[in-house]
């Protein structure tokens, strides 16, 4: 797992193993009802799968809207030629961002829910020479600031876990024309979305 990634779990797990008591993590959690999401982001842009995947942590600070910040990578294997110094490579496209997540939340029936979250990231891109006898290294490095509004189908499978459904456009505001060409596109996105407050309220009902 991408060190970055550690680093965002470590600090949500350090926030609510350091409230000061049992009660306190409790009451935030049925308060604010946090959650954890999986997610992959799939579109077929420049003819070719261009898969993201990703991990958001957040909570619902008031009712029908949950917020969270997300780390999200570039898990397809995109190969482009560049030329570097008169010199045309073979080079692998890396991409890495943070993302703001707002999801409000439009109709909810027993176990389905719908909402309409709206992502919006930044990071870095960049081309990996996969010659490392050529001592390249990165090729490129660009910033990138992406949009992405999608609408979402979620169902609870247990009363702790989600599964989910959406479709969606990511739109890529920077960077040149290729990687806005390889970006922008329709996505369907799938996820997983695990519930810490079910947990707990299982965990009471059990005692």
């Amino acid at each position: 797992m991408n060190s970055l990634i550690k680093k965002l779990v470590f600090i949500w797990l350090f926030f609510f193993s350091h409230l000061s008591m049992a009660q306190e993590l409790k009451s935030f959690a049925q308060t604010y009802k946090p959650y954890v999401l999986f997610e992959t982001n799939n579109s077929f842009s420049r003819d070719k799968g261009v898969n993201m995947q990703g991990l958001s942590v957040g909570f619902s600070p008031i009712e029908h809207l949950r917020v969270g910040i997300g780390y999200y990578w570039l898990s397809s294997d995109i190969i482009d030629t560049r030329v570097v110094s008169s010199d045309t490579l073979k080079a692998e496209l890396s991409m890495r961002q943070f993302a703001l997540r707002a999801e409000p939340l439009i109709y909810k029936y027993e176990a389905w829910q719908v909402s309409s979250p709206l992502h919006i990231g930044i990071g870095n891109s960049y081309y990996d020479d996969r010659n490392p006898d050529n001592g390249i290294g990165k090729i490129d490095k660009q910033t990138n600031y992406m949009i992405q509004p999608m609408l979402v189908v979620q169902y609870k499978i247990l009363k702790w876990v989600g599964l989910s459904i959406g479709s969606g456009y990511r739109f890529n505001i920077a960077g040149d024309k290729q990687r806005k060409d390889t970006f922008s596109s329709g996505i369907y996105a799938l996820g997983i979305k695990i519930f810490p407050e079910e947990i707990f309220r299982s965990a009471k009902a059990d005692q």
